[in-house]
């Protein structure tokens, strides 16, 4: 039983670690109010029809065609 506990503890550990590893890579994500008013901005001059739309509502804000975001991400 003992080596058991071991085992799980020697486990959590290492998922920690693994986590504190790959924490500085982890990014903030867009805030939602800034995405609805580039939705809203789409939506009002016919997106659908400039010139590059490229990627426009169809995957992250950071793909998204002349956006800019903040340098943590979480702002445009």
């Amino acid at each position: 039983m003992q080596s058991n506990n071991k085992q799980s503890l020697f486990f959590i550990f290492l998922l920690s670690v693994l986590f504190f590893l790959n924490a500085p890579k982890l990014k903030a994500q867009v805030l939602a109010s800034d995405s609805l008013a580039l939705v809203a901005l789409y939506n009002a001059t016919d997106g659908a029809n400039w010139n590059d739309n490229t990627g426009w509502l169809v995957g992250p804000v950071s793909g998204w065609f002349g956006v800019t975001l903040s340098g943590d991400g979480s702002r445009v």
